[in-house]
């Protein structure tokens, strides 16, 4: 037992005198320790060596394995939006077939019955999403104002408000000014399509008589030159009383999210 405590001051002595040592030749009081220290720098230099290439093999593993959690990260969010787009383009994908059944049910006239330009949606309403958007042609290719304009599957849009050298700005139909001449499909139930504050449609001045339905699909009645006759407004949601108790009316539901909307046609001509 005794012996055992005698080692261990030894040896906490020794290793009190070698890190004393050190610091000194470290410290190195008017220079009196160089040489020692430069023996000691040489008999370490091989280790100094081994931990600094040791430590920059860690340091380079872990920013490897940092990276490597980083792009399983970036992977997984990228797998995240090719799962959010594939859905969308089902979802995009099964509108676009639903249109084309109901234009076929109710018997619409197809786009090619009219001739239209493309055109880009390259603005819109910062305020209100359904009070106006901006296409990107305006004289330059004679668009006119008052131009009736719809989507690919000729859903109304609305009609040109106002035309500038290079874009031209477009009232939608859910704008307050918008009203449209409207007649029910199948029915011949007329009446007119007014905007609500940039947030819907309405189907009003329906004579008490008609049987409008929840269901009903509202059509442009082509009371007019400009608006050709059977594009679609939208679907009756709501069925109600106008105020007056006089007519009947309707909340449509729009087959077109506007907010979406990034190619749309403006009529340039019909085919009588």
């Amino acid at each position: 037992m005794h012996q055992k405590n005698t080692r261990s001051r030894k040896l906490s002595i020794t290793i009190s005198v070698c890190t004393i040592a050190v610091l000194l030749m470290w410290w190195n009081p008017q220079g009196l320790l160089s040489p020692a220290r430069n023996v000691l720098t040489t008999i370490l230099h091989p280790v100094q060596k081994i931990f600094f290439v040791s430590t920059q093999k860690i340091q380079s593993i872990t920013r490897v394995i940092t990276e490597i959690g980083s792009i399983k990260k970036q992977n997984n969010t990228l797998k995240d939006e090719v799962a959010k787009l594939k859905v969308e383009n089902a979802r995009l994908a099964t509108i676009e077939e639903e249109n084309k059944h109901l234009r076929a049910e109710i018997g619409l006239k197809e786009k090619e019955a009219i001739e239209a330009m493309a055109v880009e949606v390259i603005g819109a309403d910062s305020q209100s999403q359904g009070d106006w958007i901006l296409i990107n042609k305006g004289n330059n290719v004679d668009i006119k104002e008052e131009a009736i304009v719809m989507s690919k599957e000729g859903v109304y849009l609305g009609k040109v408000e106002e035309v500038f050298p290079t874009s031209a700005r477009v009232m939608l139909a859910t704008n307050t000014q918008s009203t449209v001449g409207a007649i029910v499909a199948g029915k011949n139930i007329k009446g007119i399509v007014k905007g609500e504050y940039g947030l819907s449609m309405k189907f009003s001045l329906v004579l008490q008589s008609e049987q409008l339905e929840k269901g009903d699909v509202v059509v442009t009645s082509g009371n007019n030159n400009e608006t050709p006759e059977g594009l679609l407004l939208g679907t009756v949601q709501d069925v109600h009383q106008s105020d007056d108790a006089l007519f009947l009316g309707a909340d449509l539901i729009s087959q077109v999210d506007i907010s979406q909307l990034r190619i749309a046609y403006v009529i340039s001509k019909q085919q009588k």
